[in-house]
């Protein structure tokens, strides 16, 4: 085993040659997937007709790159992050019980109810799903987000909180082709 002394200076020179980090943030759209089995059987209040995001989402992240002396050697996403909560429009139709003939009827009321929801977004388990080469107009985060909604109790959570790259993958790019 061969035992190499570096100095401070020599270490920090290795890893800035070999690492570099840039911050980048987007301008997401937010899709709100919330058809499931489970919401169906604990939101009781009624039959959901759609929740929505009120407003885009922007996403900050940094881009780190690995070099080596061939060229770049990895890139990965780092430190995504954004605001820690999201306002919600959510819109069902209330659900209403009465008696016929003894025998409890539910119903639903077809007046529409629209009521904002917020929603805790925990960027420390943001899930990164790659994208098809087709789409590509850029390296990083491509500008949609997902919300995959859970109920508790009438109460929504997110389950999964999802993120599109282009750079998740980045061994099976073969071409890349940027267009103005």
């Amino acid at each position: 085993m061969i035992k190499i002394v570096i100095t401070e200076n020599q270490l920090k020179k290795i890893l800035k040659e070999n690492y570099s980090q840039t911050n980048y943030s987007v301008l997401c759209e937010v899709n709100v997937d919330y058809y499931s089995s489970e919401i169906e059987n604990e939101f009781t209040l009624g039959e959901i007709s759609d929740i929505e995001a009120k407003e885009k989402l922007e996403i900050f992240y940094n881009i780190n790159l690995k070099h080596n002396q061939h060229g770049i050697s990895g890139i990965n996403l780092t430190d995504i992050n954004g605001v820690n909560s999201i306002n919600l429009n959510l819109s069902y139709y209330p659900k209403i019980t009465k008696m016929v003939d003894n025998e409890i009827i539910t119903d639903f009321n077809y007046d529409l109810v629209e009521k904002e929801i917020k929603i805790n977004l925990d960027w420390k388990n943001v899930e990164i799903d790659s994208i098809y080469k087709d789409e590509i107009s850029y390296l990083g985060i491509q500008p949609k987000l997902s919300i995959e909604l859970g109920c508790d109790n009438n109460k929504f959570f997110v389950k999964k909180l999802i993120i599109y790259s282009n750079l998740y993958d980045i061994k099976n790019f073969i071409f890349v082709s940027f267009e103005d």
